[in-house]
């Protein structure tokens, strides 16, 4: 029964850790309009990364990609493998840019799915990451 009600809540957190990243992924896309004008750390450095004209579509199909590989379920581990330095770096701006209580408890949230997603399918995956002889 208590496996059965952490099942239910791992897959919740999947499908709310998949939609925020699906909705941040297709957000990247838009205009940065919205922003100009407002100044604040974090502001000046996401506007940084759309001067580039690459980077923020980049990290935006990253970030789709991956929650649609977490929303299958079977590729969950790639799908998490891939976002983890996404979510890292996404947790530490808040930490240290914006430095919003809120902000900073749902990110770290989600950094917690990803890494529950790694040690659990961990096992299946180790002996891939098994180093072998070269020589």
């Amino acid at each position: 029964m208590l496996k059965k009600i952490g099942n239910t809540l791992l897959i919740a957190a999947n499908l709310y850790l998949a939609y925020k990243y699906l909705m941040e992924g297709f957000e990247k896309f838009e205009s940065l309009d919205r922003l100009v004008g407002r100044s604040s750390p974090f502001i000046d450095f996401y506007l940084a990364m759309g001067e580039t004209s690459y980077l923020l579509p980049f990290i935006g199909v990253v970030e789709i990609l991956a929650a649609l590989l977490i929303l299958s379920q079977v590729f969950r581990f790639v799908g998490s493998l891939i976002l983890l330095p996404v979510a890292l770096n996404v947790c530490l701006a808040h930490l240290v840019l914006i430095q919003s209580p809120k902000g900073i408890a749902l990110t770290s949230f989600l950094l917690v799915v990803i890494l529950v997603n790694l040690a659990i399918e961990h096992k299946r995956f180790k002996p891939m990451l098994k180093a072998s002889k070269v020589w």
